[in-house]
């Protein structure tokens, strides 16, 4: 559970950088470092950090341990591309980066179809069986949010 918080608490620790996970990793294992980790964990921890991105290379892990982390860390992020992403995750990214409404929408299908092809990249058993529906409800919501977007802000599109 403790290398599980670890890496869900630092995986976007460079979420500004280029290459987010591979960055957010090398980081990650020198914050790690200054604390009571093996250096097995502190390799466990990083090789799940630098896989969590979709439609990369996934390195192998050392330990069945941490190939079992590297899936949770993966599943866990992906998870938030359903119902969450539409009620808090894109308003909260939208609000941060002051996009207007007008640049949102024209950006919204591509977005949409990225999350269409994450819905196969689970990598554990529940995240396989879980992922798909999940992000089916939050396409759901979102078609619909489009939708009204569309109708009831179409003066500023």
């Amino acid at each position: 559970m403790r290398l599980a918080q670890c890496a869900g608490l630092l995986h976007d620790i460079k979420r500004k950088h280029k290459d987010h996970a591979k960055e957010g990793a090398v980081f990650s294992g020198k914050v790690l470092a200054q604390y009571s980790f093996s250096d097995k964990d502190i390799s466990d921890i990083c090789m799940a950090i630098e896989n969590h991105e979709a439609f990369g290379k996934i390195k192998l892990c050392k330990t069945p341990a941490g190939e079992l982390l590297s899936a949770c860390l993966y599943d866990a992020d992906k998870f938030r591309w359903g119902t969450e992403n539409f009620t808090h995750t894109v308003w909260a990214m939208v609000s941060y980066a002051n996009i207007p409404i007008n640049k949102f929408m024209d950006f919204y299908p591509k977005g949409i179809s990225f999350l269409q092809k994450i819905k196969e990249t689970f990598r554990t058993p529940t995240g396989r069986k879980y992922g798909p529906q999940f992000i089916d409800l939050g396409l759901c919501i979102g078609e619909d949010i489009y939708q009204f977007i569309k109708t009831e802000f179409a003066e500023y599109l």
